[in-house]
């Protein structure tokens, strides 16, 4: 009983400033795939989850004695929000919102966005990186506590499980859907994706949310083979994750640095994610060390994968238990509420 009341003390509120999102309280845990209403508990949503606390952008629905402020936009509704904070002496770290190096680059560019950061950063107890390289930037601002700790996914929770058995499984899904950020290298990762299922015989799934120039774009590298299969427009997440859990594997080139959140939706599906270069990627690449290189190794895992049944097999057991051990609720909850309880202990 006293080990729950402590465990509800440190949960993390996560407020985001000048945001969209409704407010979200998960002190019951996180809802279930079939509750069509808020948002699922995953990306920074899940920092708040895993620990019982709330996502709101409002302060006053704060309830938490620790909060996650997230960066975003010019910072200015963030630097408002700080400022509260601190004249309520209520500890709080932050965190940018959108994590990718182009992102957080194009935020820095800007001399106001710059001053801000810093102001902030002053002002804060600390951070949390969803991203292991913004721990030196975070430093930068003369910030000491804090660490990496990926965006959580509800593993732990058996309505979460997404996994089909293998014999239902077939064909490539493209983890990228941006033909116009070039760190995705989208436009790489269809037309070899397509190759690759051409020579295998299978087929490739790919979501287009950039209209008419992006189906063109998708046409044109199928080029009459009828191997790509084009869903148009954005899906609700637990159709998407019903759709990733159909095929055997799911590919990207992406080199933006950000958290990772395609491989972490490709967990819940018990899918391997190959070729990413996010946060949950490295976490997991352990699984599958021989596609790290480069994009010519990654093919030629993806390769020996689709088409050997044992390596698939032992792949998807150690894939599911490295998961367990590095981004289920259960790992990522410990860490933050330590970073919680070492920000209320600096106040």
């Amino acid at each position: 009983m006293e080990e729950l009341q402590n465990q509800r003390e440190l949960s993390l509120d996560v407020i985001n400033p000048g945001g969209k999102d409704a407010t979200q309280d998960f002190s019951g845990g996180p809802p279930s795939p079939s509750v069509s209403a808020g948002h699922p508990p995953v990306n920074y949503h899940a920092y708040a989850a895993c620990t019982g606390g709330r996502f709101t952008r409002r302060m006053a629905d704060i309830q938490a004695k620790v909060v996650l402020v997230l960066l975003r936009g010019n910072l200015s509704d963030s630097l408002q929000v700080g400022k509260k904070f601190v004249s309520r002496r209520i500890p709080f770290l932050i965190s940018w919102k959108e994590a990718g190096y182009h992102q957080v680059a194009q935020s820095l560019s800007h001399t106001r966005v710059f001053t801000r950061f810093m102001e902030i950063g002053r002002m804060a107890t600390g951070f949390l990186a969803s991203t292991p390289w913004l721990l030196p930037v975070y430093r930068a601002v003369h910030l000491t506590l804090g660490e990496f700790i990926p965006t959580p996914y509800p593993l732990d929770f058996k309505e979460w499980d997404f996994r089909l058995p293998i014999r239902e499984r077939s064909g490539i899904f493209l983890g990228t859907r941006e033909f116009f950020v070039p760190s995705r290298n989208h436009a790489a990762a269809v037309l070899s994706a397509c190759e690759l299922a051409s020579q295998l015989r299978m087929h490739v799934t790919c979501i287009n949310t950039e209209g008419s120039r992006g189906y063109a774009l998708l046409r044109s590298i199928d080029a009459g083979r009828g191997v790509l299969q084009i869903i148009q427009g954005r899906l609700a997440y637990s159709d998407y994750l019903r759709l990733i859990a159909q095929h055997k594997l799911v590919l990207q080139f992406d080199r933006s640095g950000v958290p990772g959140q395609v491989a972490g939706d490709a967990v819940l599906c018990g899918v391997p994610s190959l070729g990413g270069g996010g946060a949950l990627d490295n976490l997991l690449s352990s699984v599958y060390p021989a596609s790290r290189k480069d994009f010519e190794e990654t093919i030629a895992y993806a390769s020996r994968l689709l088409t050997s049944l044992p390596l698939y097999t032992e792949v998807i057991a150690a894939l599911h238990q490295r998961a367990l051990e590095t981004v289920s609720f259960v790992r990522c909850s410990e860490a933050l509420r330590k970073l919680a309880k070492e920000a209320i202990r600096q106040l």
